[in-house]
């Protein structure tokens, strides 16, 4: 804060306005060679995509919540998962394939 204190107003000023200009140019800069993308243009589309051609018939729970805070709990559950689970191929996903190249 001692910046603030001892420099003069208008030297305060400049700084800000060399700020904003280079936040500016920060931001032109990303945009102009595609180093970051700003999904808000797209943002509706995506969503109308999605809601169109995603569904979900339900939740199915393959293993009862688990208090991630409660440490031991939570290491018991992980070597449970891990050794009869998913890691182990016991878990299949449901079959999804008859559904694609349906209408409606």
């Amino acid at each position: 804060m001692e910046f603030l204190r001892d420099t003069p107003e208008k030297k305060v000023e400049r700084y800000k306005k060399d700020l904003a200009f280079f936040l500016k140019l920060r931001m032109a800069v990303k945009k102009r060679y595609a180093e970051e993308i700003d999904f808000k243009d797209y943002e509706k589309r995506v969503q109308k995509l999605v809601d169109t051609h995603v569904q979900s018939e339900g939740v199915q729970q393959i293993t009862a919540p688990v208090n991630i805070f409660e440490q031991e709990k939570f290491k018991a559950e992980v070597e449970k998962a891990s050794n009869g689970g998913i890691e182990s191929g016991h878990y299949r996903a449901p079959d999804t394939t008859n559904d694609y190249g349906k209408n409606g």
